[in-house]
């Protein structure tokens, strides 16, 4: 059984609590939470989401951004700044530049 996580409110369709898959579901059905359409739904990949537990949130934060499609960050450090610009550089999807 597989997950579907919402691109836009981050609400997870489990096939397995929901007894439903999520191919079989109507194609008007809308998310519980946001009222998103069907499309907006991605396949997660469960291993994945098992490596993101490990990281930190600014970590959790640079992916989210790459997983949206974002690939270049501008911008000038400091300390209040300076997990992200450490996720950014570690990222390989998010080119940072100053």
């Amino acid at each position: 059984m597989a997950e579907y996580r919402c691109t836009v409110c981050n609400y997870v369709y489990d096939e397995e609590k929901e007894k439903v898959k999520f191919d079989d579901l109507p194609d008007d059905w809308r998310c519980p939470v946001c009222n998103s359409p069907k499309s907006v739904f991605v396949l997660l990949d469960v291993e994945k989401e098992e490596l993101l537990i490990e990281h930190n949130v600014s970590e959790i934060i640079i992916e989210q951004m790459a997983e949206w499609g974002v690939r270049y960050v501008f911008g000038i450090p400091g300390t209040s700044a300076l997990g992200l610009v450490d996720a950014l550089k570690n990222n390989e999807k998010i080119t940072y530049s100053k």
